[in-house]
């Protein structure tokens, strides 16, 4: 019976989601012109984050193997 209850009102939010879209689709319009350079910023920031990791990864990697070389040799 819960499978069933959250269908109908998935499908009610939908529903009810998209009229209400419809009727304020300038408002969202503003809203989503807000969101935008935000979005954009965050994802930015993510992405620096990453790729600054990544490379300190691939440092301490790079240090590791010269290390094992350096006993290896000994």
């Amino acid at each position: 019976m819960g499978k069933l209850i959250s269908t109908v009102g998935g499908i009610i939010a939908i529903v009810a989601g998209a009229l209400l879209l419809l009727r304020w689709k300038a408002a969202f319009m503003i809203c989503l012109k807000g969101m935008c350079p935000a979005f954009l910023i965050l994802a930015g920031l993510i992405a620096a984050y990453a790729g600054i990791s990544e490379m300190k990864d691939e440092a301490a990697r790079k240090k590791e193997e010269a290390k094992r070389k350096t006993e290896e040799k000994k």
